[in-house]
């Protein structure tokens, strides 16, 4: 599946200062569906390397960053599991199993705090990735 082309003007789709609750839920929905994607596809071209680049360990550890990446992002709630979720007249099996489960925020508010935390801790992680890649790559290949 190839990524999704960002086809808005970089101000469109920001939700701005005081974005309201709906836009951010939208917005973690664009993103579930969206990342997991693209952290794949980045893996898939860290595996392409060539010269044996994608056994290097800085390579190795950042396949391991998007990889840990992908698996929470894909662990959250789909979007349809969350409009079921935040929903209160809601009975659907997906919202019940995720309220079973208890990790998952009953009010949008709470549940679009999560998620920006999710999303924040993951950019905290890849923060090193071009600082990883690019000073190993001037040093030998194994």
């Amino acid at each position: 599946m190839p990524d999704c082309p960002y086809t808005g003007s970089p101000r469109a789709s920001l939700p701005g200062r005081n974005p309201s609750q709906d836009t951010l839920l939208k917005a973690a929905q664009y993103l579930r569906q969206e990342l997991p994607v693209r952290l794949a596809h980045r893996v898939l071209e860290l595996d392409a390397l060539p010269d044996g680049l994608s056994e290097m360990p800085s390579v190795q550890r950042v396949k391991g960053w998007y990889a840990l990446s992908f698996e929470e992002l894909t662990s959250l709630p789909t979007p349809k599991e969350m409009e079921e979720l935040l929903l209160p007249h809601a009975h659907g099996p997906a919202g019940a199993a995720i309220r079973a489960g208890a990790n998952w925020p009953s009010r949008l508010e709470d549940a679009n705090r999560y998620f920006v935390d999710v999303i924040e801790k993951i950019k905290r992680r890849h923060d090193p990735v071009t600082m990883q890649i690019g000073t190993r790559l001037t040093g030998p290949l194994p």
